[in-house]
């Protein structure tokens, strides 16, 4: 499982580090990585000792290429509370990861249909997610190819491309 962001308060990785611990519970054995760094550092560190979790999850700080990441991902998951433009789900979706994501407003706007979502305070509901992903290939697969399919919608050449449509139909007078 791989997560990407900014260590603060708003990425909520402590809820995700918790959904490992319940994974962990039920008798999975998952590893996670999270990629990126920040002021909550130290508390994620503390949170990953604190919940025995050392060999399960990896912080390996800033990585300049996550995309090599993502290419050996399982799941990507994303406990934002709070998105802009959600670069990473974006990113993971453009890899052809299955994803699970905070059921957020940018989120359900974006991936709709396209991921499983999880209550972004539940880490039972996020273990869940992850769960039902890495037990059913089928719908892991599905999902991964309807979230690239959205994002290959809005690549600059699909963009572009409905842009010089849209200027075409006003030239001919249909706009």
């Amino acid at each position: 499982v791989v997560s990407i962001g900014r260590f603060d308060q708003w990425k909520n990785f402590s809820t995700l580090i918790e959904a490992l611990a319940v994974l962990r519970d039920q008798g999975r054995f998952v590893r996670l990585a999270i990629l990126g760094d920040g002021p909550l550092r130290p508390e994620l560190e503390q949170l990953v000792a604190s919940l025995k979790l050392g060999d399960r999850v990896d912080l390996p700080g800033f990585v300049p290429d996550v995309m090599r990441w993502l290419a050996r991902a399982d799941i990507f998951v994303s406990a934002s509370l709070y998105e802009g433009q959600p670069n990473a789900v974006l990113e993971a979706a453009a890899a052809g990861v299955p994803t699970v994501l905070s059921r957020i407003e940018e989120h359900l706007e974006l991936m709709e249909k396209a991921a499983l979502f999880a209550d972004a305070h539940n880490p039972r509901d996020f273990a869940g997610g992850i769960a039902r992903l890495l037990d059913d290939s089928a719908t892991a697969s599905a999902l991964a190819q309807a979230a690239y399919a959205r994002v290959m919608q809005q690549s600059v050449e699909a963009v572009a491309s409905q842009y010089i449509e849209s200027y075409q139909k006003l030239i001919r007078g249909g706009g």
